[in-house]
């Protein structure tokens, strides 16, 4: 039996950075949809092999700085890259028996700002699962 192992985690601002233990974590419920959603969003396509077309590329979308022109093209960028996140995993969901706190049942966006300071975007999107549970994690890139 195979068990996802986390690869991302939210620190106190729920902002997600990788894992750093030598000990790998195991995701389940929640954690584990956070995970599937961000691995989704960061994923190039064609960078898996297994699914060449998964993914929204979402370093990509992202330029490397921003104004306020840039910023509306942006966030229609981003909200086109989040509806094909969800029809992916949607689909792949509908080939697996899984845990409902695992399972997506809405994922919207919340926020695209661009950290002028710190030359970094943070997009925060709300991910809903089929058993009601809500989350909004911070992807920093």
């Amino acid at each position: 039996m195979s068990q996802d192992v986390r690869v991302v985690v939210p620190n106190e601002f729920n902002f997600l950075r990788p894992t750093s233990t030598n000990t790998p974590l195991a995701a389940k419920g929640m954690d584990k949809l956070v995970q599937i959603v961000t691995m989704s969003l960061l994923t190039s396509p064609g960078r898996d092999v297994f699914n060449p077309s998964g993914g929204a590329g979402l370093r990509e979308i992202l330029p490397r700085g921003a104004n306020q022109t840039t910023e509306v093209g942006v966030l229609s960028d981003v909200s086109i890259a989040l509806i094909k996140v969800e029809d992916d995993i949607r689909s792949a969901q509908n080939e697996e028996e899984e845990d409902p706190s695992a399972r997506l049942a809405s994922l919207a966006l919340v926020s695209v700002q661009f950290d002028l300071p710190n030359s970094k975007w943070e997009v925060v999107v709300r991910l809903t699962s089929e058993s009601g549970e809500t989350e909004e994690p911070s992807i920093i890139l």
